[in-house]
């Protein structure tokens, strides 16, 4: 019988969590100080975890408090919490705990909406047993500040995270996703729940490789499920039991017959290029909405991009409230009749979960056993189109770091053929490259004199007032390819270093390649190559066939500055900056602003030259009078 372990105790001038601050001051001293630690979890913390979940079922949610875990590290943070990875400290098991801010929830009018979500998962978790993809309670306690919901740890990061570094899937990794989703939707809505938030950023990918669907902050009940209406109360902080409140465990007592004539109707929720023409138009929501979602998820799975999009929130939504659906060149002509089939306005038109799970489409996919599926490997892969074949990378997955193995891995040159394996190969890779021979080393004179020749150059180019203090090394336009979409960029590779790539219609950065240790270059043929880094694989196409170029340059750059690029991620390790310095991206309106300011800063450089030589000119007249 699992024993409620009680709050600890406080004395002298301490007040208890529900009663003052003093406590909860040392809670969040406590829990910066935690974040600090680097314990890993390991397969025996989650799995005891898991054990601890299935024991809820039978004797209800263990009392808990803050001081029960260690807070570990951030996970992420969403508009009203933050999820860390944490361990228990009493039986070491791993999990996940969403901190929210009571203030902000009372600010935004969210605490109904909490309440519901805690509701939601202490219904799928304990009355109806939970499900592998489908994310789990432990339990969840207050105090005076705070909310908290300890969860099952998903730590493989999620569907958005996994499209955002490579760009898009391929057919079979996308049927592999869209069927696990399928039979986790099955799970919701056979017990009456509708997700209503179903986006890549809320489809959790476990260690496993199989996916979780999390964050029910938007979900309902519908049909005949009524939901305990429990908050976060005193009374049910000291309940151990789901039973032991007012409100049954029973599935049956969960079911009332509703009034009659009523509909259950839905104000807009969720993220707007996931969102349902139903839930914008305010009209009735069910599990044709969630069918939606998951139309939505299987597009940009096998294109690279969201089904709708448009300059601003107005058009974004007009365009999904009329289904206005194009697909790019290169969609699979088969999937394009199913997922236009999905992406039907009126949900009653909508083809059903049933109905899909008998598509051809998934024709091959064992739905009795998909619990033992063996999960694809997620490499990089670029989709055939604009004349272009299929790509499937042969450098495997890197990871953030810098060993002796580094250094020879950073080239990958591959067959010089314009014909490439439309499959992953294995086999080694071949230098077609005939290596330069090196030449003698200057006299200081003449480095000096190359340098200023390098600079005069640079600065008859139009393109050095996106670096004016850096030296351009190589420059000219690619195609930067995402999924079944490209868009033409001006690429500046420069001293420093950066890799630099500008739109030139609007005249704006608009973002840098990273340079990190574990940086790969990867040559296909030579119009295509691929650049790894740790948060993104860049798909470059090169229409001047100059891309054994490129990579030479590229490499030539990461050489000169190894001890730069080494130094900066060692201390971005340090100091825990590294998804500040390689992940943040700059807003547009920040770029531009930069922009503006470079070429200020470069105007009135040219009008203090041009002044200076004016004067010089007339210094020069006023001499050669006298």
């Amino acid at each position: 019988m699992m024993k409620d372990k009680p709050p600890p105790s406080t004395s002298g001038s301490t007040r208890s969590s529900h009663d003052g601050s003093q406590t909860d001051q040392l809670c969040e001293t406590t829990m910066k100080l935690s974040l600090q630690s680097t314990t890993t979890v390991s397969k025996h913390n989650l799995m005891k975890a898991q054990e601890l979940i299935t024991q809820t079922i039978q004797e209800g949610c263990p009392k808990r408090s803050p001081s029960d875990f260690t807070f570990l590290t951030s996970l992420g943070e969403g508009a009203y919490s933050q999820v860390f990875r944490c361990k228990e400290n009493e039986t070491d098991a791993a999990f996940a705990i969403k901190v929210l801010q009571k203030d902000h929830l009372l600010r935004h009018d969210k605490m109904d909406a909490i309440i519901r979500e805690k509701n939601i998962l202490l219904y799928l978790t304990q009355t109806c047993e939970g499900h592998p993809f489908i994310t789990q309670l432990y339990t969840f306690f207050h105090d005076s500040a705070r909310i908290y919901f300890v969860m099952n740890l998903v730590e493989a990061g999620d569907l958005s995270e996994s499209l955002c570094h490579f760009g898009s899937f391929d057919s079979a990794t996308t049927k592999f996703f869209a069927s696990e989703i399928l039979v986790g939707l099955q799970f919701l809505h056979e017990h009456n729940i509708i997700h209503r938030d179903l986006k890549p950023e809320n489809v959790l990918i476990q260690q496993n490789g199989h996916i979780s669907l999390a964050d029910f902050g938007c979900a309902q009940a519908f049909g005949e499920l009524v939901l305990s209406q429990a908050g976060f109360s005193d009374d049910d902080q000291a309940s151990s039991k789901l039973s032991d409140s007012p409100f049954s465990t029973s599935r049956d007592d969960y079911y009332r017959e509703q009034e009659e004539g009523s509909e259950r109707r839905t104000t807009f929720v969720g993220t707007a290029l996931y969102v349902s023409p139903e839930m914008l138009s305010d009209g009735d929501v069910g599990p044709q909405t969630d069918i939606w979602g998951l139309g939505c998820i299987m597009y940009q799975c096998l294109s690279g991009q969201p089904p709708f999009r448009a300059v601003n929130q107005y058009h974004l939504m007009k365009k999904i409230k009329n289904a206005e659906l194009m697909f790019p060149e290169g969609f699979p002509k088969d999937l394009q009749e199913l997922v236009a089939s999905i992406l039907v306005v009126d949900p009653n038109n909508r083809i059903t979960r049933e109905k899909l799970k008998d598509h051809q489409f998934f024709h091959d996919v064992d739905w009795v056993n998909i619990l033992t599926a063996t999960p694809p490997v997620l490499h990089a892969y670029c989709p055939a189109t604009f004349g272009d074949q299929e790509y499937y990378s042969t450098v495997d997955g890197i990871e953030p770091g810098f060993d002796d193995r580094v250094a020879p891995r950073n080239l990958n040159f591959g067959n010089d053929s314009t014909s490439q394996p439309s499959t992953p190969s294995n086999a080694e890779a071949k230098n077609p490259f005939v290596p330069e021979k090196s030449e003698k080393q200057s006299s200081k004179s003449d480095a000096r004199a190359e340098l200023a020749e390098k600079w005069k150059i640079h600065n008859q180019n139009e393109w050095r007032v996106y670096t004016p203090q850096n030296l351009i090394l190589k420059y000219g336009y690619l195609n930067k390819k995402r999924g079944l979409f490209a868009r033409r960029r001006m690429f500046l590779l420069t001293e420093g270093p950066h890799l630099l790539y500008i739109d030139e219609g609007i005249k704006t950065i608009k973002g840098e390649i990273p340079w990190t240790p574990c940086m790969q270059v990867e040559y296909k043929n030579p119009g295509t190559f691929f650049i790894h880094t740790p948060n993104r694989v860049y798909y470059l196409f090169d229409p001047e066939k100059t891309a054994a170029e490129w990579c030479k340059a590229i490499e030539a750059v990461r050489k000169q500055y190894a001890t730069v690029i080494e130094d900066i991620f060692t201390e971005a390790m340090r100091d825990g900056t590294f998804g500040d310095i390689y992940g943040k991206k700059k807003t547009r309106k920040e770029m531009v602003r930069e922009q503006k300011a470079l070429v200020r800063k470069q105007e009135q450089k040219e009008k203090e030259a041009l002044k200076a030589e004016k004067k010089a000119a007339k210094k020069k007249a006023k001499q050669t009078e006298k």
